[in-house]
């Protein structure tokens, strides 16, 4: 009798654990989400040719460096990319084909960016999130691999802005 009632206090002491977590979890509500008014990339709907005059008015005239998106005109081999934004201060994101933006390191010393693009994918890229002045990202938009730039205003802050994933064919060339 006295071995059979040793679960007794087990089962009591795993309710109140379990009570203990459940009350925790209602009174710890979920953190809001980080609002994401600014979007990089084609809107849903919008057509090539629209997304590119859109994004060649983002390109400001001021000296103020902010995040922009450069879509390559066709999908790049990592080395291609790399050479296509050398320029660029610093590069923050991959966006590969069907897949979300890919958070990319800066080179370690010894290492340059093709070297970290090849590591983090094999894949072709269609577009890099990168941060620079509007000067620089003009420059790289008259680049032969480059389709179109789009920029932010300067007051974006990284990971508070949405960057639209391409599905499909790239819109630049149906690839």
């Amino acid at each position: 009798m006295i071995c059979s009632m040793r679960w007794i206090p087990f089962a009591i002491c795993s309710a109140l654990v379990a009570a203990g977590i459940y009350a925790v979890g209602l009174a710890t509500p979920a953190t809001p989400p980080t609002i994401q008014g600014d979007t990089l990339g084609i809107e849903p709907g919008e057509g090539w040719s629209e997304y590119e005059v859109r994004a060649g008015a983002s390109i400001s005239e001021g000296s103020e460096p902010s995040f922009g998106l450069v879509t390559f005109a066709r999908p790049l081999s990592p080395s291609e990319a790399a050479a296509a934004v050398a320029s660029l201060q610093r590069v923050n994101g991959l966006l590969l084909i069907d897949a979300p933006l890919t958070p990319t390191p800066e080179p370690p010393p010894g290492q340059t960016r093709a070297d970290v693009f090849a590591r983090i994918t094999d894949q072709r890229i269609v577009a890099v999130v990168a941060y620079d002045t509007p000067d620089t990202f003009k420059n790289v938009a008259h680049g032969t691999d480059v389709a179109v730039v789009e920029m932010l205003p300067p007051d974006a802050v990284w990971g508070s802005f949405a960057v639209l994933p391409w599905h499909g064919d790239h819109p630049a060339t149906g690839v």
